[in-house]
């Protein structure tokens, strides 16, 4: 390893546990970092643009900001590869038929249905429940409309 590469490696460990300090683990899903990618790969190609079409005066900086822009894209990429060792994949989004028959079993009115499910849900990391990993606020809508659907037409009768 040359020196250069030397001491990227360490900038990009440096950014790691810079991260990890400021934000402690994390543990989101593939979609969630790729966007958090996403934002960092932007802020460089702002950079990129700002020393081919900025201020001349401003490339010294702009080309520090990109390194350090780039370290921080490529440190995102770590973490998430961390993720998914940690935890595997993630669940197919698919709602498993038992959570839910469990969740409705559970509550007596929809209130209760939707504390019970957005708990389960709303522990915020895929990998502890992951027979339960949905959109929870998309299926309480369904569920809402569906009780709608059904005291209107109970009220029609």
């Amino acid at each position: 390893m040359n020196k250069v590469m030397g001491d990227i490696i360490t900038a990009v460990i440096d950014e790691r546990v810079r991260q990890d300090s400021k934000w402690g683990e994390q543990n989101h899903n593939p979609s969630q970092w790729l966007s958090i990618m996403a934002e960092e790969f932007g802020e460089a190609a702002e950079r990129v643009n700002e020393m081919q079409w900025g201020a001349p005066e401003m490339i010294k900086h702009n080309c520090e900001e990109y390194r350090k822009e780039m370290v921080q894209t490529i440190a995102v990429g770590i973490a998430a590869l961390e993720c998914l060792e940690r935890n595997g994949p993630p669940p197919s989004r698919q709602i498993t038929e038992a959570s839910l028959i469990s969740a409705l079993h559970a509550a007596t009115d929809l209130a209760t249905l939707t504390t019970t499910l957005k708990s389960r849900y709303r522990a915020r990391s895929w990998r502890k429940n992951p027979e339960f990993a949905f959109d929870c606020d998309e299926l309480l809508r369904l569920i809402s409309s569906v009780i709608g659907y059904i005291e209107g037409a109970r009220d029609a009768d």
